[in-house]
């Protein structure tokens, strides 16, 4: 059983052993978990290669088909990543940007010169619309491939990312009590339509 089956009986068993669970609320989760479920199938149709649907080629694909020793690269890549015990998303983001970069000449990327990976990347660094996960995966993942076939970092003269470390956030002692001041009306608020909800469900079937 998927997990939308799982949450579908969740809900039901809540239904039936709280025979006073608002049906509002109820009806209000189905939709919920409905909605969810057709964002994550619309999601697995735009990344990577699981799940996605067979009339939409991801650049996964596109690579695959048209340059030559991609597809090689990528199950490399999968078989790698499995053995090694890392996350499905870490395969979805360095094939995706592999991917990116060999479309971008329409060549295999670990056949590209040093100055040419440069100036891709130099092309992303300066264009706002990129994102800064969008270069730190594209690196990542010919980093990764690099090891993978046992090439050396240098040769493409990939540049060092430091991870940012960023300090935790300390709340003031006047800034908890608002939080749990708010988390208390909170609370009140939710308890209060549900008692509304219950009231109005029995005069309407009294």
């Amino acid at each position: 059983m998927g997990l939308a089956g799982r949450w579908n009986v969740l809900l039901e068993t809540v239904a039936v052993k709280h025979p006073l669970f608002p049906r509002g609320a109820f009806a209000f989760l189905q939709f919920y978990s409905s909605l969810k479920n057709k964002m994550y199938a619309q999601k697995q149709q735009t990344t990577g290669l699981r799940g996605a649907a067979k009339d939409v080629p991801t650049i996964v694909e596109k690579a695959s088909d048209k340059i030559t020793g991609f597809r090689e690269l990528i199950q490399e890549l999968e078989r790698s990543i499995i053995i090694n015990g890392k996350s499905w998303s870490t395969y979805d983001n360095y094939s995706r940007h592999l991917a990116h970069l060999a479309l971008h000449y329409n060549q295999f990327p670990l056949d590209l010169s040093a100055d040419q990976v440069s100036d891709y990347l130099y092309m992303l660094k300066n264009d706002a619309n990129v994102s800064k996960s969008f270069f730190r995966f594209t690196v990542f993942g010919m980093r990764y491939a690099c090891k993978m076939r046992g090439l050396p970092y240098d040769e493409y003269q990939l540049p060092q990312i430091r991870h940012e470390q960023r300090l935790p956030v300390v709340l003031s002692g006047e800034e908890i009590q608002r939080l749990l001041s708010a988390h208390r009306v909170v609370k009140q608020k939710l308890i209060k339509n549900i008692f509304d909800s219950l009231r109005t469900e029995d005069k309407n079937n009294g």
